[in-house]
């Protein structure tokens, strides 16, 4: 069976949903999926939800306040208005807050904009590439599993869709493989392929994967000084002809790749 028809069985074994806001049709990413983005849950759930009284959304309004601006926010608010109704009254936040950088970035040293004057990151990226607060993190989950709190690193049970994909074009090409491998000690396999006594780590890149690139970097760097042939194989869309034409050469090329091992 060629790569194509793998490729339509597989699209035609997965049963399409209906959006429950805009009526769209989509493929669900995990069970009782009934929205296609998360915009539309949004939107249905907001219709939906119970009204917040005045006295809540008030106290709430502050709260958010007093983080922000300290104690004297009352006064920073005062001279926002004053802003405003000299701005021709627009109200939204950019265009009578000081944005003038008030933050100075600890990873690249870049200053910034933030509303939390004690932010000491510019960026997700740069967050997670503090080896302090990564080790913080790590710490606090080696915390919880003594604790009982958490029960440490277990398969997951949940598979996405593309991890379902490409099982089955794996198994329609008869190329054998280990889920969830974990053999590495240090790092999650998606899928270890043998062959010749050769190990290939193939694994599938999805949305998550554009936040940690230089996390994959030194991840693919220790793999490769261990052996392993390390294969990524991005994931698009298929849910037209365009995705479907991009997905089926990326598996024609896994699978010549494979077989000129």
């Amino acid at each position: 069976m060629n790569s194509f028809e793998v490729e339509d069985k597989n699209l035609k074994s997965i049963k399409l949903v209906k959006c429950l806001q805009c009526s769209k049709e989509f493929i669900p990413k995990y069970k009782n999926n009934r929205f296609c983005s998360c915009s539309c849950a949004a939107k249905y759930n907001n219709v939906r939800r119970d009204p917040v009284s005045e006295e809540t959304k008030t106290k709430t309004s502050e709260t958010l306040l007093k983080r922000y601006h300290g104690e004297n926010w009352r006064e920073e608010i005062k001279k926002f208005k004053e802003i405003i109704s000299n701005k021709g009254g627009k109200k939204h936040k950019r265009y009578f807050l000081d944005q003038t950088p008030n933050n100075i970035c600890k990873i690249c040293g870049k200053k910034f904009f933030s509303c939390d004057k004690n932010a000491i990151y510019c960026s997700n990226k740069c967050k997670y590439n503090d080896a302090e607060f990564i080790k913080k993190i790590r710490d606090k989950q080696l915390e919880n599993v003594r604790n009982g709190v958490h029960k440490g690193w277990q398969s997951r049970n949940i598979e996405s869709y593309p991890e379902k994909f490409w099982k089955k074009v794996l198994n329609e090409n008869s190329i054998g493989y280990k889920r969830e491998d974990f053999s590495t000690k240090k790092y999650f396999l998606d899928f270890l392929i043998e062959k010749n006594g050769k190990k290939i780590d193939l694994e599938i890149d999805g949305k998550q994967h554009n936040y940690r690139k230089e996390h994959d970097i030194i991840r693919d760097k220790f793999l490769s000084e261990n052996g392993f042939i390390v294969y990524r194989v991005d994931w698009n869309s298929i849910n037209d002809e365009k995705g479907k034409e991009e997905m089926k050469h990326k598996i024609n090329d896994f699978i010549e790749f494979y077989h000129n091992l």
